[in-house]
């Protein structure tokens, strides 16, 4: 493909991912309970000048991630402020950054027609398009990734072992996003290793390597001082949340039983992150075990010949050694864990479908034909062309009302009754923490004036037994008043006044 024709493609491919990224993105904005949560934090980093040494709880365990997020995030919310609208577009840009850099950086790589291949499915993915529309802690995962294996390329290709420092900030960066993507230190392990040992003995590679060593580890200590120090703060909450969680997974089960779930989760999580992530349904088990099986296959086919590029080679064993470190992972595996996995996936499925197409002409235009099928597939299945009535601005102006209501009441608090069970309701709590009359914190519940319910899912809230009610309702059995306000097919919100 010549010069003008490659710059023309790629183009076409920014403007598609750029539109489908940023496309009715305020109708459309994810902004639920998690997303309350942080950009309450971020405000009152931003307002209250409150500072936090924790990231977000992890689904599993008593265990937290790194703070690094809010902190990088505040800036942007700054800029939209009280819209908490501002790191939701950070993110979407970040999302765009990531589709331009597959290709920039995948030309180095793997080669600029792989790269192309590999930038144009990135840019129309589904769940890659998803993680851009909203803010949340593990969705940059998938540009810090790029960045790592950039960095690891680099150090081999350049035999310049700087590079490895850079590795370190990207992984350190991980942390902070989600803990499963610590699952790349398995390819980054087996390659710094690989690089020590043929580096290690050359003149003044010694002093080089002790000093990359000691800024990484430097590097890593400065990424969790905020926990540790939190943890000693506050007797080893978070240590004894991640003992709880190892003692946990070592249940006796029999031998053949972990084999067999090993092998059964390794099948499961390959069609995870290679055909469901390029955008065939889960439904499609058949389909999409072969479709797996021939792209890994292929991979490491091509990864293994003599011709073969380091970038190849790289990309294929980061694809690899995370799917088998996913596979030992016990417990059910959502796409926001595997975000560090997005680059490498799609340079694998570039370099696969790129050798295919130089087959021959005929090849081609299978190729293409696929490729139309799977591009008309993954645009139908988006949820921005359908409207959505209860979406983040229906939100925001129900909370907006709502609270006009509370303004001259005393002491008052929310609780919120959904399916989610997200019974403090953080994504009406940020609504409401930018007037001039915020509520109770989250934790408190006790000798209020007024509290404010919204209900989601139909209970009757005075039947409910959560304590965020129950609290109230036992020290103001009489109470003295109650007002509905409905908003049909989105929430009912209730008023009770002592």
């Amino acid at each position: 493909m010549s010069v003008k024709k490659t710059t023309l493609f790629f183009f076409i491919i920014l403007c598609v991912a750029s539109f489908l990224r940023l496309y009715r993105f305020e109708t459309h904005l994810e902004f639920l309970d998690d997303q309350g949560r942080d950009a309450l934090i971020m405000k009152r980093i931003l307002i209250d000048h409150d500072l936090t040494l924790l990231g977000p709880g992890t689904s599993v365990g008593k265990m937290y991630l790194g703070p690094l997020y809010y902190y990088v995030m505040v800036p942007f919310l700054a800029m939209t402020y009280p819209e908490p609208t501002g790191p939701a577009y950070a993110i979407a840009v970040m999302g765009i950054l990531t589709v331009v850099l597959v290709y920039v950086i995948g030309k180095r790589m793997i080669g600029e027609g792989p790269a192309l291949i590999a930038s144009a499915l990135y840019a129309i993915s589904p769940q890659t398009i998803q993680l851009s529309r909203f803010s949340w802690q593990p969705n940059p995962a998938p540009l810090v990734a790029l960045v790592m294996m950039w960095c690891m390329y680099r150090a081999l290709h350049t035999k310049n072992v700087w590079w490895w420092v850079g590795v370190a900030g990207c992984f350190a960066i991980l942390s902070h996003l989600h803990y499963v993507a610590l699952l790349s230190a398995l390819p980054s392990g087996i390659l710094l290793i690989y690089d020590m040992m043929r580096s290690w003995k050359k003149k003044g590679m010694v002093w080089s390597w002790i000093g990359v060593w000691i800024i990484s580890a430097l590097i890593m200590i400065v990424s969790i001082l905020p926990l540790v120090a939190f943890d000693l703060r506050h007797d080893h909450l978070i240590l004894k949340g991640f003992q709880e969680f190892l003692q946990d997974q070592r249940r006796p089960v029999a031998w053949t039983t972990r084999a067999w779930h090993a092998l059964t989760d390794t099948h499961g999580r390959s069609m995870f992150v290679t055909a469901e992530l390029y955008g065939l349904s889960k439904k499609w088990r058949l389909l999409n075990t072969g479709v797996t099986l021939f792209v890994v296959a292929a991979a490491i086919y091509f990864a293994k010949k003599k011709t073969s590029s380091l970038g190849v080679r790289i990309v294929v064993l980061w694809l690899v050694a995370s799917i088998i470190g996913l596979s030992i992972y016990p417990d059910t595996i959502h796409s926001h864990y595997v975000a560090f996995l997005f680059p490498a996936s799609f340079f694998v499925l570039g370099i696969v479908a790129h050798r295919i197409w130089n087959v021959s002409c005929y090849m081609r235009y299978i190729l293409g034909g696929i490729g139309v099928a799977l591009l008309a597939w993954n645009l139908s299945s988006l949820p921005f062309w359908k409207d959505n009535a209860g979406g983040y601005r229906a939100m925001r102006r129900i909370a907006n009302e709502v609270a006009r209501e509370v303004q001259q009441d005393g002491s008052y608090n929310i609780a919120l009754l959904n399916t989610n069970r997200e019974y403090r309701g953080m994504k009406y709590r940020y609504f409401f923490s930018t007037t001039p009359h915020i509520p109770q914190s989250e934790y408190n519940y006790e000798k209020l004036d007024t509290l404010v319910v919204f209900v989601e899912n139909g209970e009757n809230p005075v039947k409910s037994p959560i304590y965020e009610i129950q609290q109230f309702l036992r020290e103001h059995p009489r109470y003295a008043q109650m007002t509905v306000k409905s908003y049909p097919g989105i929430v009912d919100a209730y008023i009770f006044r002592k």
